[in-house]
Formats: structure tokens, C-alpha cells, sequence
């Protein structure tokens, strides 16, 4: 992968005739008569996108989202405009692209690769990792028209992610798969943005806002913002609001456009949405995961239970668990062991760790530690699966876990508490009104 991956988009427009009926589309074709209505699905769109991007793509549906997808796919050409593409592109689109319901696991990667430009050695040296990836063991010898959507789409996105591609396409497909898929897929899309360009459209601001670096909002075929996820949102979020009822207005600035607002936070100090910034690695938590070697494990087993000595792993919001980490002797001076909950598309939900005060020691405190027990309420999390990481670091290097555990418990989260947000919170005490205000 060439660091010099690259697109400009300049000018793209899409149109689509509107006729009335199959017999009129025909005529059109043949005449080349113009239908009394047009839908414009891409209208003067520009664009630019190098190596590092990790671009979410957001509008509401019928906004040219996935037409723009095609076009820097090269699946439908642009009435007119320029694009520019330096690099090879793998697009997942569909679960079915590239699969035929009547081969085989193995046959449908040879199909697909094929199809990406792979020659039949690059798609022998790759045939095991995309198996291993996908997770799919014997189902591999079986007629995909067997398989789950799920496992269809663990498949495809394998081959897709072992191409050589320089850009990768996703649209909308991240809601199928197990928690451990989806934890493996997003950490290669992070890993891939760092050299190459991801474009994903999703409606979840969630797994937006944790992937990508940087967001551009689409609506009616424009381009209204592109920049920092954050602040796109934000417009996005607002331009729903005032298209729901509310009122508003936009105001134009160079390349991006953005809601008046007299919030100083919204305005920043200039006039147009902030510049993407790549993505952070200062984050305590975000360290170099390790290796399986023997000097990287440091940690022996993890289990989970409930406060009353339940193993079941459907819990619900506020229920209190136990997460044992036991480990090699460790001198709790120089190193210190953490937890982190994170959802199924890798977002850390919460972490802690043993650094912080209060934390409960033997008496004798210059016997050495072998491992720690974390006692707590669940929070109020969305209806899901979710997973522990478990890692053992050290205080004075910051770049790296000694050992990492990822998913070493999973649970899933059966919530009556939240249907919409990121997470509740518990009532105290919830008092019904009897006396109506005057």
C-alpha cells in the first residue's frame, strides 16, 4: 500500500431519469428523451481524501449516500465531473457481491478475489487468513446459500479486508456478525486507515463517532459538511431537526457548510467545520497490544461472575459483577492491571484499572500481586453484546501492554432500561405527580 493513496472528486453529478413506467424507460433509452421528472442523487460534489482518512459518510436515506459509493466504486459512472483515484478500491456494499449461493465457502473466496484482481497464486497464499478470519471452520465446505446473513457477511468482509486494497468501502453492513467479529473488524479498518482511506456510511452515531476521524454529510445529492465526525454531526443532527419543523439556516463557507448558531462552541474560531485530525494514539489505554509469546503472558485466566456467585452471561443494567484477573507475581509499584468494557464495534464503554486509590491490598504490601478482583455495577447499556479486554502495563511505559487479553469475558446485555442513547442511568426514586400545576 503506496503512501501516496489519494482521491479528488470535482464536479460529480448523478441523475436519474423518473419515468412512469417500464414502457416509458424503454422509449427514453431508445429515443433519448428526456422523462418529465429527474432526481438529481449527486449534484457538484467535491471531494478529497488521502492516506489516513477514516471518512463516515452521513444523511438521512435517499440522500445520495450509497450513490456516491458507486461512483468512487467505479460500479456507476457519473453524468458528468471528474474523479480521481490512486489506488486500488475494494467495495462491501452488499452481502451477496461476488458470492454465488451454489459454491462453496472456499469457491465464493476465489469468486470474490478474483473479481477484486487477485491472480489465482495471491488468492492461494490468502485462501487460510481469510478462513481464519472470517471464523467460519467447516462451514467453509458448505453452499453459501446455507449461511446466515451474518456468516455471509463475515465472509465477504474478509476478502474484502485481504485484497491489497488501498481504499475500502463499507456501507451499512456492521450490524451483523458476533461481538468477536465485529471487535476484529473494526481494530483492521483502525489499522488499515492509518495508510489507507476508509469510506463507511452508518446511521449510528455511535459507531461513527468511534471510528472515524473524520465525517461528511450528505443531503439531497450535496455535499452540507465535511470535517471533524464531532462538529459534522452536530450540523447533521440540527439539519434533521430543521427539516423536521424547526427553524434554521445555513450559511455557506468555502468548502463546507454549516448551521448559524450563536453557540461560540458550535462557531469555533472560524467559519468552517475544523479540519479532520488523524486519529489519537495518547490515549492511556490505547498502547501497543503484544504478541503471543511466552514473555507476554502474564495473565493466566479471567472470569466473570455475579456478586451472588452467578455464571450466566445475559445480564441486565445495575446488576453487580465480579471480574477476576489472575496473573503472574507482579510488583504492583511498577505495573497495574486494567479492564475494559467495550461494545461490539470496539468503542471502550468504560475502563478502570489498579492504579487508582482505594484499591484493597494484603497486609503485607511488599508481597507480591497475583492478579486483582474489580467489583462493580453494571452500567445501563443498550440492549447487545459486550466484552471485557483485560491487559497488565507498566507505569513508566506508555506505548505498550506486557499482555492483552481481547473479549477474555463477553456478556450480553438484555436492557428494560434505555431503547435510544448510549446508556441510563438508575432512578433513585421515581414519584408519579397527583396534583396537576396551575
Amino acid at each position: 500500500m503506496s503512501c501516496d493513496v489519494s482521491l479528488q472528486a470535482r464536479g460529480l453529478q448523478k441523475k436519474y431519469e423518473l419515468h412512469d413506467n417500464g414502457f416509458g424507460a424503454l422509449v427514453g433509452v431508445m429515443t433519448g428523451r428526456v422523462a418529465g421528472r429527474q432526481h438529481w442523487a449527486i449534484r457538484d460534489f467535491d471531494l478529497d481524501a488521502r492516506a489516513g482518512d477514516f471518512i463516515g459518510i452521513v444523511g438521512r436515506n435517499g440522500a445520495g449516500k450509497s450513490t456516491l459509493l458507486q461512483i468512487i466504486a467505479g460500479i456507476m459512472p457519473p453524468d458528468s465531473g471528474t474523479l480521481t483515484v490512486n489506488g486500488r478500491v475494494a467495495a462491501l456494499l452488499e452481502l451477496e457481491t461476488g458470492f454465488s449461493p451454489d459454491f462453496t465457502g472456499w469457491e465464493n473466496v476465489e469468486l470474490s478475489a478474483s473479481l477484486y484482481g487477485l491472480s489465482s497464486r495471491q488468492i492461494a497464499e490468502r485462501r487460510e487468513a481469510i478462513s481464519d478470519f472470517a471464523g467460519l471452520g467447516r462451514y467453509m465446505e458448505r453452499p453459501t446459500r446455507e449461511y446466515s446473513s451474518g456468516m455471509r457477511a463475515k465472509l465477504a468482509f474478509s476478502v474484502c479486508l485481504h485484497v491489497d486494497a488501498d481504499i475500502v468501502i463499507v456501507d451499512e453492513l456492521f450490524g451483523v456478525g458476533d461481538y468477536r467479529f465485529r471487535q476484529r473488524a473494526t481494530e483492521r479498518l483502525r489499522q488499515f486507515s492509518e495508510r489507507g482511506i476508509v469510506f463507511f456510511v452508518s446511521h449510528s452515531e455511535t459507531t461513527v463517532l468511534s471510528l472515524c476521524n473524520r465525517a461528511i454529510f450528505i443531503e439531497g445529492g450535496r455535499k452540507l459538511g465535511d470535517g471533524a465526525t464531532k462538529t459534522v454531526f452536530r450540523a447533521y443532527q440540527r439539519t434533521m431537526s430543521r427539516l423536521g419543523g424547526e427553524t434554521g439556516m445555513f450559511r455557506e463557507s468555502g468548502n463546507a457548510t454549516e448551521e448559524a448558531s450563536s453557540d461560540p462552541e458550535d462557531q469555533g474560531s472560524g467559519h468552517s467545520l475544523p479540519a479532520a485530525a488523524p486519529l489519537s494514539e495518547a490515549d492511556f489505554y490505547k498502547r501497543v497490544r503484544p504478541d503471543r509469546t511466552p514473555q507476554s503472558k502474564w495473565i493466566h485466566r479471567v472470569e466473570l461472575e455475579s456478586a451472588s456467585g452467578s455464571h450466566e452471561r445475559t445480564c441486565e443494567g445495575g446488576e453487580r459483577l465480579i471480574l477476576a484477573v489472575h496473573t503472574e507475581a507482579i510488583d504492583p509499584a511498577d505495573m497495574f492491571i486494567a479492564i475494559l468494557l467495550r461494545d461490539g464495534f470496539g468503542q471502550i464503554i468504560c475502563a478502570r484499572d489498579t492504579i487508582e486509590p482505594g484499591g484493597n491490598r494484603a497486609p503485607d504490601e511488599s508481597a507480591p500481586v497475583f492478579g486483582a478482583e474489580f467489583e462493580f455495577p453494571l452500567p445501563y447499556l443498550p440492549s447487545g453484546d459486550y466484552g471485557f479486554d483485560v491487559a497488565v502495563g507498566r507505569h513508566d511505559v506508555s506505548s505498550e501492554w506486557l499482555d492483552y487479553r481481547e473479549a477474555a469475558a463477553e456478556i450480553a446485555i438484555v436492557s428494560r432500561h434505555i431503547s435510544d442513547g448510549l446508556a441510563n442511568v438508575a432512578m433513585k426514586e421515581v414519584v408519579l405527580t397527583a396534583t396537576a400545576v396551575p
